[in-house]
């Protein structure tokens, strides 16, 4: 097959594709995983939305070679009810376009059901290791739980502000290197350990909702955020209180 796709296709995401049978779409993102066993083979793609399988004969694969996992491809087909596929569909009379090669097997294995590298070495190659699709759900269910209290709060009539996290004296995990001005007296940027001490009963909503397991550490975002609420009359805290519970 030839690495250019010949037949237009439009194009749906992985969680889309169920929604096509007896389609021909195309679909773009990641090789998650591959199989090769020889007259058939199974190409598990993976976008920013989840997975999806596709079967492929040697002559549709061949533009894969030398190819390792978490090359980007397109790949065009047509959605095929199959019982035994994950999902129960899959894409069948396939064509493959490289979009960008990898050569080289990278770091750790993010096909698998959990990462196994060390955290030294999932911090090295994070942006590898937060591919992994237990680790961009967290993301996604971060994401959702703000999405939720900012469409709640603005309904209740709150107005949200940014504020910046500054403290006057440095704390912990080296923020002295970020030391800044703030009209003439040193300043320097809170840690999310500092903001744990401090969190209000939403934050704490947030936190435990993200933590998996006990001992699972998820409670540490790139970035610490926090929700903090100034209440004016009752009905807004009773109402909120409902909402958290």
């Amino acid at each position: 097959m030839s690495t250019e796709t010949v037949v237009s296709a439009p194009r749906v995401r992985t969680n889309e594709a169920g929604g096509a049978v007896g389609q021909r779409v195309r679909l773009c993102g990641w090789v998650h995983r591959l199989r090769q066993i020889g007259a058939i083979n199974f190409l598990v793609l993976r976008d920013g939305f989840g997975l999806f399988q596709a079967v492929l004969t040697p002559e549709e694969l061949a533009p894969l070679a030398g190819c390792v996992e978490g090359s980007v491809v397109e790949l065009t087909g047509v959605v095929t009810l199959e019982a035994q596929a994950p999902g129960g569909c899959e894409l069948h009379d396939c064509q493959v376009r490289i979009i960008t090669a990898v050569t080289e097997p990278p770091p750790f294995e993010i096909n698998k059901k959990e990462v196994k590298a060390t955290l030294s070495t999932f911090l090295d190659h994070g942006v590898v290791g937060l591919r992994h699709p237990n680790k961009w759900a967290l993301f996604r269910l971060s994401a959702g739980i703000m999405a939720g209290f900012r469409a709640t709060l603005t309904g209740l009539g709150f107005t949200e502000v940014q504020t910046p996290k500054l403290v006057a004296s440095a704390t912990e995990s080296g923020a002295n290197v970020f030391k800044v001005d703030y009209f003439g007296r040193a300043a320097y940027p809170v840690s999310y350990t500092h903001l744990r001490a401090h969190e209000t009963v939403l934050d704490l909503v947030c936190r435990l909702l993200l933590e998996k397991k006990k001992n699972y550490i998820t409670h540490k975002p790139l970035h610490p955020y926090s929700i903090h609420t100034r209440m004016h009359n009752t009905s807004h805290h009773s109402t909120l209180t409902s909402f958290i519970y």
